[in-house]
């Protein structure tokens, strides 16, 4: 049975926002080394700037779970 994100502590969305942070990081310097030998780099840029967003969505509901 799937675990609802309400169920969540709040040191799980952390953990999930670092996950997404190392991902992320992956993926901009797989980015990076893409432009460095003139290979298409644009996806994954994109995809680098997607995971930080959820990054950050998971580090502010950790946050908020934290105060609460």
């Amino acid at each position: 049975m799937p675990v609802s994100p309400s169920e969540l502590p709040w040191w799980g969305w952390l953990i999930g926002a670092l996950a997404f942070g190392i991902v992320a990081l992956i993926t901009y310097r797989f980015a990076q080394s893409q432009k460095a030998t003139g290979g298409e780099s644009w996806m994954f840029f994109f995809l680098a700037l997607l995971l930080c967003i959820g990054m950050l969505g998971f580090g502010i509901m950790g946050l908020i779970r934290f105060i609460k």
